[in-house]
């Protein structure tokens, strides 16, 4: 091996490092996405006897790695009883670190690889020293090296040969950066050495400023959606923690972190008591509630007084002392419903039932509004905030269908908002014919009826037309012949 040599106490290498203008990589595989294996080395020969490897040192190229890559360093024995390839070697295996891998020529480094255990050199034997990827793999193994430099054939590449197999194969024309390592002190081994961080590494000997505390850090709090276990560095305010992610639920929390328990208020005297009513302003609930002309309903409010509020002059959260109920308006005249005394005190966190029920007699809309003075509470004392009031709405419907019921007016039975007569008019009077007050038109007897008619002593009885002491069809036919007349 006649060319210059790096050859100190320390190490001995073929490349010049400050010439480094060139990337050894690995062919592209007949498999897509994969490299074929490749591998790359110098020869040495030892001047001195008892000389110890300690190692390789290896400047890796920008494209090195990237993906699982796992390699070998070896130090062949050649003797010149077989080829490079079949000689016996001692291998150290290797899982590449992308850490390895400068972002450019400049900033490589050389990496120290140590052997298993030191290995015994002789001045007998040449010896060649490799890296070598003997598989295809997803991730280069690549090497920088000086371009046209091989002038002596003491280099080696781990290639393709004409039948199909990998070899190695000398007498290249680049020399890759990997030198022989005899002494192992000018490499102390760099990396994080502080043992709270994410990448701390307990063989580092150098702490080379890599330490970082980001990626193994989470939330640690077993209660959180995004609990952690792996985490090893608590970070506790990235915690999302469960809630209600439903709009519509009274306890919708729009910063859950994941879906969790959400509560439905029905907003009727059911849920007077309920914890949920917490989560709702003050005023009257339902605030939109439905009926149908001329179908009987029944509804329900809830007057709400909860634990703080908003005081609008001045839009501080406040305590709420009590409210004095003042009254109810918009009530539809068809509707009876509950209320409250005037003045009645309502306490902070209650509620207040208010029932109602009637026919609608019409389609339409109605604004209930109750009307209160509003007292919070300020160290403790009440003070007055002025009267509130709170509105809720209450809609008719138009009723698709016929509304059956008396259509006439004079009946006993009859129905203002009928549609459709059903015949079942009703008629109260007397509907004895020989009564004095015998009503023709009642088909209902009132027991309204008073004493019988007397033909000689003339008629007593109202509805004798023609006064013949007798109430029959003939007095009946007169009244219908009269009917609609006008009076003089």
């Amino acid at each position: 091996i006649s060319k210059t040599m790096v050859f100190t106490d320390y190490e001995m290498g073929h490349d010049d490092e400050e010439a480094l203008d060139t990337e050894l990589t690995p062919q592209d595989s007949d498999i897509q996405g994969l490299y074929n294996p490749c591998g790359y080395g110098s020869f040495f020969q030892m001047q001195n006897s008892g000389s110890l490897a300690y190692g390789v040192a290896v400047r890796f190229g920008p494209n090195s790695g990237g993906g699982d890559l796992e390699f070998e360093t070896r130090l062949y024995t050649v003797d010149g009883a077989v080829g490079l390839t079949d000689s016996p070697f001692e291998t150290t295996y290797w899982q590449y670190d992308d850490a390895w891998t400068p972002s450019d020529v400049e900033t490589s480094e050389y990496v120290y690889l140590p052997f298993e255990d030191p290995i015994d050199l002789t001045t007998e034997n040449f010896y060649f020293l490799g890296v070598i990827n003997e598989f295809e793999s997803e991730a280069q193994l690549t090497v920088m090296g000086n371009a046209d430099s091989d002038t002596d054939s003491s280099t080696g590449d781990y290639i393709m040969s004409g039948a199909g197999d990998f070899a190695w194969f000398t007498s290249q024309t680049e020399t890759p950066a990997i030198r022989l390592i005899l002494s192992p002190e000018p490499f102390t081994y760099p990396g994080c050495t502080d043992l709270t961080a994410c990448n701390y590494d307990p063989d580092a000997e150098e702490d080379d400023g890599s330490c970082e505390y980001e990626s193994c850090a989470g939330c640690l709090d077993e209660l959180a959606c995004n609990f952690n276990p792996q985490a090893t560095i608590a970070n506790n305010e990235s915690c999302a923690y469960p809630g209600c992610d439903d709009p519509s639920a009274s306890n919708y929390d729009a910063l859950a972190g994941c879906a969790g328990e959400c509560v439905y208020l029905a907003y009727d005297c059911s849920s007077v008591g309920d914890d949920a009513w917490s989560n709702e302003a003050m005023g009257l609930f339902p605030d939109w509630q439905e009926a149908m002309h001329g179908v009987p309903w029944e509804g329900e409010w809830v007057f709400n007084v909860p634990a703080t509020m908003i005081e609008p002059g001045s839009g501080v959260s406040y305590g709420v002392h009590h409210v004095d109920w003042l009254g109810m308006e918009g009530m539809p005249d068809w509707a009876t419903a509950t209320s409250f005394d005037a003045g009645e005190a309502m306490e902070g966190s209650t509620q207040h039932c208010i029932a109602a029920f009637g026919t609608p007699t019409a389609p339409g809309m109605h604004v209930i509004t109750a009307t209160g003075e509003v007292f919070i509470s300020i160290f403790g004392q009440p003070f007055s905030i002025g009267e509130q009031s709170f509105s809720a709405t209450l809609e008719v419907m138009a009723n698709p269908n016929p509304i059956p019921g008396c259509t006439y007016p004079l009946a006993s039975n009859y129905l203002s908002y009928a549609t459709l007569d059903d015949g079942g008019c009703e008629y109260w009077g007397c509907t004895d014919i020989d009564a004095a007050d015998f009503n023709p038109f009642a088909n209902i007897d009132d027991g309204s009826c008073g004493d019988g008619c007397d033909p000689l002593t003339g008629s007593n009885c109202a509805s004798d037309s023609n006064g013949d002491g007798q109430v029959n069809v003939t007095d009946l036919l007169i009244l219908l012949g009269e009917f609609g007349g006008i009076c003089e």
